[in-house]
């Protein structure tokens, strides 16, 4: 039955005065029983000039003036912080910011969130007694990666990968989880 036009659960005059209201097609379409695509031709054939399309709703906003979106980031809001109050895409957020000519941050860094301060001293003592990197990043509340980035910075030899140390007599330990051997 391709090309049978369904009878909608909501009146066209309905579906023009929620479009209007700032509603999505595909909003518009759920209550109505309709596809997305079958409520943008029934508006079209009313003259309703289309909003840019978008499944995410508010990411065809235009109306967000860039000065703004540069000065809420230059005062602290990360870009998912933006996204997620103006209904736009972390991406467009960017993508703004840039043609703005405004120098980003590093993912996930506010202002004032800088580099911890973290003991290097007592990273490299249990580093050396044997302890791995995902021990010690979860003793520090940080990742296996970020103690592997101060030992690397401190000069301190990276261990082959399932080692954890060398023992007083010179041999290494048994890898953990292996049977027979």
């Amino acid at each position: 039955m391709a090309g049978k036009r369904r009878d909608a659960d909501l009146s066209i005059d309905e579906m023009v005065r929620r479009y209007k209201a700032g509603e999505t097609c595909g909003d518009i379409g759920a209550v109505a029983g309709l596809s997305q695509s079958a409520v943008a031709s029934r508006l079209r054939q009313q003259g309703i000039k289309l909003r840019p399309g978008s499944k995410r709703p508010g990411s065809g906003r235009i109306d967000l003036p860039a000065p703004e979106i540069v000065a809420r980031y230059r005062a602290g809001e990360t870009l998912d912080m933006i996204a997620a109050t103006t209904g736009l895409d972390p991406s467009t957020v960017r993508y703004r910011l840039r043609r703005a000519g405004v120098a980003l941050r590093r993912t996930g860094k506010a202002p004032g969130q800088g580099r911890l301060d973290l003991p290097v001293a007592e990273i490299i003592r249990r580093y050396r007694a044997g302890q791995s990197t995902q021990a010690i990043g979860l003793a520090l509340g940080v990742s296996a990666d970020t103690i592997h980035r101060r030992l690397v910075e401190a000069g301190v030899a990276r261990r082959p990968p399932g080692t954890r140390g060398v023992k007083a007599a010179g041999k290494r330990p048994k890898p953990a989880g292996r049977k027979g051997t």
